[in-house]
Formats: structure tokens, C-alpha cells, sequence
């Protein structure tokens, strides 16, 4: 199979060519330094298919002459002058160094990248520990979740509320809302209010006792629809316990430090059952703890709010 204009049309690096070309069972890519230019701050990745099937990458990729390359600019255009000048000698001997910088910077590339070496491992369980490894950092201690959608990986968009919101529902099992306010009202100090007598209109007056603001508060609820999973966010120590600490550190990290976040676990319906009689002091029930007696059995909005 060739490398069509289809296939061509995303690559933006001579290293996401020589994977493609390799995937593709082309023959191998030989590189070429883009040597000088009048833009230096754009990139961008040119190749020629040869007679015998192999592919001349010309290439912007980091190197000695590449767009975040080792050589000054002034360097750069001391040797387009002496190039023009049919002064070969120093462009000649800086391209060994950059050919062979350059392959070893894509040798290092694959052996760093895991997808490479994912697409190189054969066995099952070899591919599952590199899977483990790349959602380790976002996974946390939740293991049971080993793919991902595709957007939450390729976009930089950590911050996005949608985000957020996917990741949270793909680490956890419940059912998320994320709601920002618009407009919040903060309360203006007795002391920086204004009082009566010795205070001049249009200085220093403070008319009012609270003001409105761009609000920076996001409200993270988790969804529960079974008393018995809502009162576990309550015991200390228990998995949904450690879930709303999770949930809230995860939401640290992705709001800005500006934001303020609050973490709240809602139920909407009835109570638990009312107490019922045991001999056995580990299965006892405690009122106001963990049981309650009801004489209606009307549905109840109940919240545990994490600070």
C-alpha cells in the first residue's frame, strides 16, 4: 500500500511519517535537513517518493537547522550567505552532525513512546501493562477502566466543563452534573462600609452591603438514586467515603486555583427502612446514626456536601 494524498494530509513530522511508512510495509525513510529558510518560526514536513519505492523526507524537525534547532539564527544566515558564495565547506560538514542527529532523535522517540511500543509487544498481558501505565496518572486508584475515547486523549482540554465531565463519569460509577453560576455576591466588610456624617459623596462613599462578581464557583453533584449507596458516603473509611475524596482532589486538579469547587452527593427519594430489632451487637442500629423513624414516607432531597 502507498502513501496516498489522503493518508499524507495529517502528517506533521517526519517522525509520524516514518511510522506511518512502517506501518504501511514501505521502504525505509531517509532524511534530508531543511537547510535555510526566512521563516524559521513555522514547521513544516516535505518528502519525495524516489524511483525505487523509498521516501526522501525533508524535514523542519528539531535539530541543528530545524525550527527549535541548537544553531542561532545568526549562524543560520552566516552560512546561507557562504552557501551563496559556493562556500560548501561548512554547510557540508554541519549536515553529518544534523543527518545523524536526527536519527537519533527518532530512535529515542520509539523507544520512549509507548504507542510504539505497544504496536511492537505481542503478548496480551504486555500490551495491558502498558495500558496500566499510560492512565495511571488520571487513573488514580481505579483499575477497572483500561480504554479511554479518543477526545479526552488528543485534545488539550482539560479545563473544558465537557471534559471534565466524560472523565469523571469513565473513573467513577455515578452518574455526574456539573453547574457553574454566573454572578456571585460577595459581602462587603463592616469596615469598609461607609457611615453616617464625615464621609464626602463620590469619595470613598460604599453605598450597600454586598456586591456582584464574575463567579469562579463550580458545583460538582454526584447522582445517587439508592438510600442505602447514599448513606456510605457518610461512614468513614468506606469506599464511597474515599470515592468523594477522590472526586474532590481529581476536581483540584483540573479546575484552575481560582475556581471554587464544591463536591456534593445528592439522593432524591425516601428513606431508609425504619429500625428493625437484632441480637447481634455488629448488626445493631443506632437512631439519628443509622436508622430513622418515619411516620411518612414522602420522597426527601438528602445532600453530603465534601469541603
Amino acid at each position: 500500500m502507498r502513501l496516498g494524498k489522503g493518508l499524507m494530509a495529517g502528517v506533521r513530522s517526519s517522525f509520524q511519517l516514518k511510522r506511518l511508512a512502517n506501518a504501511l510495509s514501505d521502504k525505509p525513510v531517509r532524511y534530508q535537513s531543511e537547510l535555510f529558510s526566512d521563516h524559521y518560526h513555522k514547521q513544516y514536513c516535505r518528502y519525495e517518493r524516489a524511483a525505487d519505492g523509498s521516501y526522501l523526507v525533508e524535514s523542519k524537525d528539531k535539530g541543528l537547522f530545524g525550527v527549535r534547532g541548537g544553531l542561532p539564527n545568526f549562524i543560520l544566515d552566516w552560512l546561507k550567505l557562504s552557501f551563496h558564495r559556493a562556500n560548501e565547506a561548512f554547510f557540508s560538514f554541519l549536515s553529518y552532525f544534523e543527518q545523524r542527529f536526527v536519527e537519533l532523535r527518532h530512535a529515542k522517540a520509539e523507544m520512549t513512546s509507548v504507542v510504539y511500543r505497544a504496536e511492537q509487544t505481542q503478548s496480551t498481558q504486555d500490551q495491558q501493562v502498558l495500558l496500566n501505565q499510560y492512565f495511571a496518572s488520571m487513573n488514580f486508584d481505579h483499575c477497572d477502566y483500561n480504554t479511554a475515547p479518543v477526545t479526552l486523549l488528543n485534545k488539550h482540554s482539560g479545563r473544558s466543563l465537557n471534559t471534565i465531565h466524560r472523565m469523571l463519569g469513565l473513573y467513577f460509577p455515578y452518574k455526574f452534573e456539573i453547574s457553574t453560576d454566573n454572578i456571585e455576591w460577595k459581602v462587603i466588610p463592616m469596615a469598609a462600609r461607609s457611615q453616617l456624617g464625615q464621609t464626602q459623596i463620590g469619595r470613598g462613599t460604599v453605598l450597600g452591603h454586598k456586591y456582584p462578581q464574575l463567579s469562579h464557583k463550580v458545583t460538582v453533584t454526584i447522582k445517587v438514586s439508592d438510600a442505602d449507596q447514599f448513606q456510605q458516603f457518610s461512614v468513614t473509611g468506606s469506599t464511597a467515603a474515599k470515592h468523594l475524596e477522590q472526586i474532590k482532589e481529581f476536581c483540584r486538579q483540573c479546575f484552575s486555583e481560582h475556581a471554587s469547587v464544591d463536591v456534593i452527593a445528592q439522593y432524591h427519594g425516601r428513606r431508609v427502612s425504619p429500625t428493625s430489632l437484632t441480637k447481634k451487637n455488629t448488626n445493631a442500629v443506632v437512631l439519628g446514626n443509622n436508622a430513622q423513624l418515619l411516620t411518612t414516607q414522602k420522597n426527601q432531597l438528602q445532600q453530603i456536601r465534601k469541603h
